[in-house]
Order: C-alpha cells, then structure tokens, then sequence
C-alpha cells in the first residue's frame, strides 16, 4: 500500500541519516584519536596553536624562558673559568714576588760582590718576565685576562699596562652580572713615593741597577723590598 511505502522510505531515511552521523562520528573519534597518539609518540600535547591558545601561549613563554636560562648558564660557565684562572694567577704572582724579595734581601747585603749582583740581576729580570706573562694570562675565551675589555694584552714589554680600566662583567640572569676578572692594576700597581708604580717596572728597575757598577745597590735593593711588600699585599687584597 501507499502508506507502507511511505514508512519504508522514512525507515530507510532515518537509517542512512543515522548511519551517516555515526560515520561522522567515527571519522571524528579516529582523528581524534590519530592526534592523541602523535601527542603519544613526541611526548608532545600541542601539534598547533589553534588547539589551546592559552596552553601555546605559555609554552611559548616557557620556551623564550629556556633559551635565556641557557644563555645565563652559559654565562655563569664562562664567568667560573675565568674566575678560577684569575685565582690560578693570582698565586702564581704571589710566589715570585715572594721569591723576588728573597732575591732583594740579597742584593741588600753590603758584602754582595758584582758578580753576585749580576746573577741576582739575571734572576730578578727572570721573575719580572715570568710576571709578566702571568699578568699577560688568558680568559676562557683567549682573551687578556687582566686587560679588562682589551682582547690581545695587559702588559707590553716596558712593564706599561695596555688594557682598559674597567674589566668586563656577564649577565647571569634575574638582573645580576658578575665582574669576571680583575684589571691589571688592581693587582700590580701600587703607591711609592707618592707616585703610583708596578710590580714590572720595580723587577726592571732593580735589575738594572744590579748590573751597573755606578749604582747604589744598597739603596736600590732596599727601595725595592719596600716596594716588593706593598705590592705583595696588592696581590693578597686582589
């Protein structure tokens, strides 16, 4: 009858239409899932921003976050090297000035002869130049380690300071630096005389009033242990 086609059509109908939402279903439930096993397999939650705007937001925060901290860590990496070597130099310092004044205490003795002067010249002018290129040291990064900015020396050959008078400093986050060194002055140089001196130019100057037979030795060795003990307690301070 004309009636039961009709049920039979409206049957037929609400079957596809049901059989077409739930194969929608089905397709969004499969995608759905697809996207929960990428998420598995990277470990990560968000393939796009689109999916939480808030959640891509943060990460991304979070990522900017992490890039400085490493930069930071590096930084901090740098400035302790740098820091250790500084130390290294400082007590490498110490000990040849403590044998430089063993040396001057000699040479003060008025029963030193000229040939004995002259190998305590010879040995002074040693210690002045192994000073010297521990002063000349370098940072991690191959830089003068006393020069503060200057990136080749700290001290020419004359014993005259080269470097800049401020040392570099590095940002190791939250707002903090770090003075990653000190500058040759605040090392070697010093009051004498009311005249400020260093510790290269005492060694040369008393090396080569050793090895000249018209100089006062005496006088000469004596100025020098007082310079050697202040420059001695420059280097402890630093």
């Amino acid at each position: 009858s004309r009636c039961s086609e009709l049920d039979e059509a409206m049957i037929n109908l609400s079957t596809g239409a049901f059989f077409e939402r739930a194969t929608r279903q089905i397709g969004s439930l499969r995608e759905r899932a697809n996207e929960l096993q990428e998420q598995i397999g990277t470990g990560e939650r968000l393939s796009r921003s689109s999916d939480d705007p808030v959640a891509a937001a943060r990460l991304r925060t979070l990522a900017r976050r992490d890039r400085l901290s490493q930069i930071d860590e590096r930084n901090s990496d740098r400035a302790l090297i740098d820091l250790q070597l500084t130390d290294k130099a400082l007590v490498s310092m110490a000990d040849l000035v403590i044998r430089a004044k063993e040396l001057a205490m000699q040479a003060a003795s008025e029963t030193m002869g000229p040939e004995q002067r002259g190998l305590l010249s010879a040995e002074i002018n040693g210690l002045r130049e192994s000073l010297r290129l521990v002063a000349n040291s370098r940072d991690g990064a191959g830089r003068a380690l006393f020069g503060g900015q200057a990136p080749d020396l700290a001290y020419d050959e004359t014993g005259a300071y080269v470097g800049t008078d401020v040392a570099e400093t590095v940002e190791i986050g939250d707002g903090q630096t770090v003075t990653r060194s000190l500058t040759g002055p605040e090392v070697l140089s010093f009051e004498q005389g009311g005249a400020t001196t260093n510790l290269l130019v005492l060694l040369g100057t008393l090396g080569a009033a050793l090895q000249d037979p018209a100089a006062d030795h005496l006088g000469a060795a004596q100025l020098a242990l007082g310079g050697l003990e202040s420059g001695l307690q420059q280097i402890t301070t630093a």
